[in-house]
């Protein structure tokens, strides 16, 4: 799994041909989406945690979704278990898409005061949706943590 720069300033997380499905939702000050690929021994695993006010699209229904200040509103959102991950997109402005093979789609606008989203991966990537449009890049090396962006 690979992180890919666009010309457009944005990255685009490439899975390479592995299947990454929702396999936990975890609600607490966030929402986390746990996505695992069982092809992969031992399984390959990316965590994509919301901190801020995110969408979906469930076909044609659009929900908003505030896990800071309406946790309980979140019900909804437990539609994505099961999801199979079929594109992830940072834009130059911090926004982040998620597009699901059933269609469902999560998006996560920037926030210009906190971490609106934060992106873990078990190869030691960590990338940060951070406030004022900034996107930060770090890869785990083996003497440390390398910042790239």
């Amino acid at each position: 799994m690979t992180l890919n720069a666009r010309s457009d300033g944005g990255f685009e997380y490439q899975v390479e041909g592995r299947v990454l499905s929702v396999n936990q939702l975890l609600v607490d000050a966030a929402f986390t989406v746990e996505m695992t690929s069982p092809e992969v021994r031992p399984s390959a695993s990316v965590s994509v945690r919301l901190g801020g006010a995110f969408k979906c699209w469930f076909g044609g229904d659009e929900k908003a979704f505030d896990p800071e200040h309406n946790r309980v509103g979140l019900g909804p959102a437990l539609a994505l278990w099961g999801s199979r991950l079929r594109e992830l997109t940072i834009s130059s402005d911090s926004s982040l898409l998620m597009v699901f093979q059933n269609g469902t789609r999560l998006a996560v606008p920037p926030d210009p005061d906190l971490e609106a989203w934060t992106l873990n991966d078990h190869e030691g990537l960590l990338v940060v949706g951070g406030p004022s449009d900034r996107v930060s890049v770090f890869r785990r090396r083996a003497e440390g943590t390398q910042r790239l962006g």
